[in-house]
């Protein structure tokens, strides 16, 4: 939703081959939204090709948890083997 440059690093730290959608640039800025999914200004989702949220941070704070995240959705690693 937020701080897209913070997201997108992390995106590239955890090595992610995912199409990401930046909202409020890529789409219209739905603040609405944001509050329903209880996310701060500057939070993500990461969502599953069939539409389930698999994982949600609810600010950037949160974001050296994303790795771990697309591990368990992926199935590429255990989560609990990957240092951060």
């Amino acid at each position: 939703f937020g701080d897209h440059d913070a997201w997108g690093n992390a995106l590239g730290a955890a090595g992610a081959d995912v199409v990401s959608v930046r909202i409020g640039v890529d789409t219209p800025q739905l603040d609405a939204w944001r509050d329903l999914c209880e996310l701060e200004e500057t939070g993500a989702l990461l969502v599953r090709p069939d539409h389930h949220v698999a994982w949600r941070a609810h600010s950037t704070e949160e974001s050296a948890d994303l790795a771990r995240a697309l591990d368990a959705v992926t199935g590429t690693t255990n989560p609990k083997d990957r240092e951060l």
